[in-house]
């Protein structure tokens, strides 16, 4: 069966509330004022991580701030935050039949992964399910597991780690531009196909079939490239 590799945060499950939650909160008992909604996510989706923000906000003790945000990042008490997308479930329950779907995320905390799943009644729905763990890596397609997995189809995902993944695993990307990263950064990091929601994608990844799949993408497979929304 053709793999079709999600990433998890920012593509099937929306983390706004969390990572911006989370700031306010480690930023605020610095005594420091934290960025807006709107603000926060503009640096987020232009490409920054939190971490970056802190460079230009003066006041803040970096190193604290980082520590506390690693530390309650994946914490179950901030992942009860999280909340699938519209029609995530659905999505990928109508595409398990037919595709081998696999789970990659960067996620440290394997346990309270799974609980999350679990509990977003995800689980069941892939066959494998990859996290970064406690292994030093500099990239997704490092991950310990990812190099046995069936090779080819697609890989789906809103960042540049995505867009990577799939090039280091000859995959085609399928970006989505709602999540952490904008429609038009995502392009600017190569991202040859770029959806606005995902009930595109099923149709998407059937004009690949039709056309000849993912091998026939350097010859011009005619995938939609979507107009991009802001999401945040």
């Amino acid at each position: 069966m053709t793999p079709i590799i999600f990433d998890l945060d920012g593509t099937l499950i929306d983390v706004s509330a969390r990572h911006y939650s989370l700031y306010r909160s480690v930023i605020s008992e610095q005594g420091v004022e934290a960025l807006t909604p709107d603000e926060y996510w503009r640096h987020r989706r232009a490409g920054e991580s939190t971490i970056d923000l802190l460079a230009a906000t003066p006041g803040v003790d970096v190193e604290r701030f980082t520590e506390a945000w690693m530390e309650g990042i994946e914490r179950p008490d901030w992942l009860a935050l999280d909340e699938p997308y519209d029609g995530a479930i659905e999505i990928i329950k109508a595409l398990q039949p037919e595709y081998e779907l696999v789970l990659i995320t960067l996620r440290r905390d394997r346990a309270a992964l799974m609980g999350q799943l679990d509990a977003l009644r995800m689980r069941s729905y892939f066959r494998d399910v990859i996290c970064h763990g406690p292994e030093l890596v500099s990239g997704k397609h490092l991950l310990q597991g990812v190099a046995e997995l069936t090779p080819g189809g697609y890989a789906v995902g809103d960042t540049e780690a995505d867009i990577e993944l799939a090039s280091e695993t000859g995959r085609r990307a399928i970006c989505l531009s709602y999540g952490v990263r904008s429609g038009c950064y995502l392009a600017s990091r190569g991202a040859e196909t770029v959806i606005g929601t995902l009930r595109e994608l099923p149709e998407v990844i059937n004009a690949a079939e039709r056309s000849g799949g993912p091998a026939d993408v350097d010859q011009g497979v005619a995938l939609r490239n979507v107009h991009t929304r802001a999401r945040f």
